[in-house]
């Protein structure tokens, strides 16, 4: 273990001891088993459930903006949401794992 962990933490030989590793992957099991737990106690939603609502709540607001609205206020109700989409997707983008790819790491 000591041959791939990177980190900065080094003996005198430059070897990571081996306790060292071991306790930075016990940390991050029990995080990811909290997480885990979280979500099912329902105390966490599935960001992939929030993603699909949030998706289904401005494809309503869409219709309905579009309907009720002259063209250049649908345009800024239609701005505004592309806002608040652009700030979801960055909020998501901080919870990714760092390969991008849920549950990947």
């Amino acid at each position: 273990m000591e041959a791939i962990y990177c980190g900065t933490l080094t003996s005198e030989n430059g070897f990571i001891p081996t306790p060292e590793p071991v306790r930075l992957l016990t940390i991050a099991k029990k995080e990811q088993i909290e997480l885990q737990n979280q979500v099912t106690r329902s105390e966490r939603i599935p960001i992939d459930d929030v993603n699909q609502a949030v998706n289904i709540v401005f494809t309503s607001m869409r219709g309905i903006v579009k309907a009720n609205l002259p063209v250049e206020a649908a345009n800024q109700v239609f701005d505004e949401m592309r806002d608040v989409a652009k700030w979801l997707r960055q909020k998501y983008a901080e919870v990714q794992p760092k390969s991008g790819r849920p549950g990947a790491d």
